[in-house]
C-alpha cells in the first residue's frame, strides 16, 4: 500500500512539473501572405529556469482547425533576457476557408505562481487571443506588433510608466484600452482585479500605474484595436506582467517640457514630409550605479531613417538627440508612436511617449482621416468655434461655441469604432450638455455649421 501511495505521489509531482508555473506575458500577431493565407506568430515570455519548457505550442485558428507549432527563435531554444525571463517565438502559416472574422487563440498551463491580482495564479492557464478580420471592403490586414520586450520591473511607491511602442504595417489607426486577462477555455479570469491608479492612454498606449502600493507580481492586459477608414479591421490582446520591487528609484526623464502637446496633454507634433525633427532628451538617476536611455518605435524600423544619437553620458546621467526627417512615403493618417525609455541599473525604467503625425495637404483635405487621426482640436477650415470642457471628462462635459455671428449647427460624437453615439442640432447661442454614460476610451466629435464650415477633434472619456 505504501508503494502505491508513493507512486501516486510521484505521478502527481510529475504532472505538477509538466504544468509548472512559467508564463509571464505574450501576444499573437499575424501577417498577410496572399489571398486567404496568413502567417501567425505567438510571442511569449516565460520564467527561464522553469521545468515547463515549451518547444512547441498549440494554436487554434478560429475556423475549427488547430496546429502544434514549433519555437523558432534562438535556434529553437528561445532567447534569454534579463531578470530570469526567456522570450519565445512560434511561427506557422494557415489558409482560411473564406472571408470572415477569426479568433486566433493559444492556451498553455500555467501562469507563474504568486501573481497578486490573479487568484490562485499557479493553477490558472495562460490564454491569449487576437482577432483577424478578412473582409472584402478593406482588403487584407496585418496585426499590430510591439517594438520592445515585455519584461517590466517597477519600484514600490513610485509612479510607473511603460509603453510597448506599438506599430502597424498597414498604418492603421490604433486605440488602446485595459482588458481582463484570460484563463481556462479562453474565459476572462474570475476574481481578477486592477490595482488603484492603473490606466492606459487610449491614444499612445502608455500604461501608467500611479503608484504601486504592494510589492509582488501583477498581470495586466491591453486590448489594441485597429481602424481603417473608421472600420474595425482587427485587434490584439497583449498580456504582460509587472514586478513591483522594494528598490529605491528616482530616475527622471527630462527635456520634454519644451516639446509640443495635443489638446489632452499628450506629447505630439505634426510635421510635413521632409521637415526635420530634432528633439533633446535626457535621463538621470542620482541613486543609480548605471543608466541608459533608449528609443523604440516604427521610425526606427521598416527602412525608416531616424536616429537617437548620444550627446553626453556619465555614470548616472545620459543625454541624447532624436532626429528624423520623414519622407513623402511616411505621409499617413495615423500617428507614429515613439517611446523613450530611461533605465537604471539595467532593469528599473520609466517611459515617455511621443505621437508624430506626418501630414501633407492630401491628409488635411480628407475629412474622414482628420476625424480618425485624432489630431486634436485642429479645424478643417480654421473656424475655431468649438469649446469642449473638460477634456478629458468622466461624467459630464459642456460644449460651447465662439462666434461673432449666430449659426445653426449639428454636433455629433463618434466612438472609437466610428459609430455615432450622440447627435443634436441647434444654434451657436446654446450649450451642448453631454451627460450620457460613455464607456471609457477615445471619442471624436464633428461640428457642422450652417455657413458650411466644419470643426472636428477628439475627446477622452476616463
Amino acid at each position: 500500500m505504501k508503494k502505491v501511495v508513493f507512486l501516486i505521489s510521484l505521478i502527481g509531482l510529475s504532472i505538477a512539473s509538466a504544468n509548472a508555473t512559467h508564463n509571464r506575458a505574450g501576444y499573437i500577431s499575424y501577417t498577410h501572405i496572399s489571398g486567404l493565407s496568413y502567417e501567425v506568430e505567438i510571442t511569449t515570455y516565460t520564467v527561464a529556469d522553469s521545468p515547463a519548457e515549451r518547444p512547441a505550442l498549440t494554436l487554434e485558428w478560429g475556423d475549427g482547425d488547430m496546429d502544434t507549432i514549433l519555437r523558432t527563435n534562438g535556434g529553437g531554444n528561445g532567447v534569454l533576457l534579463s531578470n530570469g525571463t526567456k522570450e519565445n517565438k512560434y511561427l506557422a502559416q494557415h489558409t482560411f476557408p473564406s472571408l470572415g472574422s477569426y479568433v486566433l487563440s493559444m492556451e498553455d498551463p500555467n501562469r507563474n505562481g504568486g501573481v497578486l491580482n490573479v487568484p490562485n495564479s499557479i493553477n490558472v492557464p495562460f490564454s491569449i487571443q487576437s482577432e483577424l478580420r478578412i473582409t472584402g471592403s478593406n482588403g487584407s490586414n496585418n496585426s499590430v506588433r510591439t517594438s520592445t520586450s515585455m519584461n517590466f520591473d517597477a519600484a514600490f511607491g513610485v509612479p510607473f510608466s511603460q509603453n510597448l511602442a506599438f506599430y502597424d504595417l498597414d498604418a492603421d489607426f490604433l486605440t488602446f484600452e485595459l482588458a481582463t486577462p484570460r484563463g481556462a477555455d479562453g474565459q476572462v479570469i474570475s476574481g481578477y482585479s486592477v490595482p488603484n491608479g492603473v490606466s492606459v492612454n487610449p491614444l499612445n498606449g502608455d500604461f501608467v500605474w500611479n503608484a504601486p502600493q504592494q510589492q509582488g507580481e501583477y498581470n495586466f492586459a491591453i486590448l489594441v484595436k485597429e481602424f481603417r477608414t473608421g472600420e474595425l479591421v482587427g485587434s490584439v490582446v497583449v498580456d504582460f506582467q509587472v514586478a513591483v520591487l522594494p528598490e529605491v528609484f528616482i530616475g527622471v526623464l527630462g527635456g520634454t517640457n519644451a516639446w509640443p502637446t495635443n489638446n489632452v496633454g499628450d506629447l505630439a507634433l505634426t510635421v510635413q514630409p521632409n521637415e526635420a525633427i530634432d528633439l533633446n532628451l535626457n535621463y538621470a538617476d542620482a541613486n543609480a550605479d548605471s543608466v541608459s536611455l533608449n528609443a523604440y518605435g516604427e521610425p526606427f524600423l521598416l527602412g525608416n531613417t531616424s536616429a537617437f544619437d548620444l550627446d553626453s553620458a556619465s555614470i548616472n546621467h545620459e543625454a541624447r538627440n532624436f532626429r528624423w526627417t520623414p519622407s513623402i512615403s511616411n505621409v499617413r493618417c495615423a500617428p507614429y508612436i515613439v517611446s523613450f525609455r530611461g533605465t537604471s541599473n539595467g532593469h528599473l525604467s520609466t517611459d515617455v511617449s511621443l505621437l508624430i503625425y506626418v501630414h501633407d495637404q492630401s491628409i488635411l483635405s480628407d475629412p474622414d482621416c482628420m476625424v480618425f487621426a485624432g489630431i486634436g482640436e485642429e479645424e478643417l477650415d480654421g473656424s475655431g468655434r468649438v469649446n469642449f470642457f473638460p477634456n478629458p471628462f468622466s461624467e459630464t462635459a459642456s460644449v460651447t461655441f465662439s462666434s461673432e455671428n449666430v449659426f445653426d449647427f449639428t454636433f455629433e460624437v463618434f466612438n472609437g469604432s466610428g459609430q455615432l453615439v450622440h447627435s443634436e442640432s441647434g444654434s451657436t447661442q446654446r450649450t451642448v450638455e453631454l451627460n450620457e454614460h460613455f464607456a471609457s476610451g477615445l471619442y471624436f466629435y464633428k461640428a457642422s455649421f450652417s455657413d458650411g464650415k466644419i470643426e472636428q477633434g477628439k475627446v477622452v472619456v476616463q
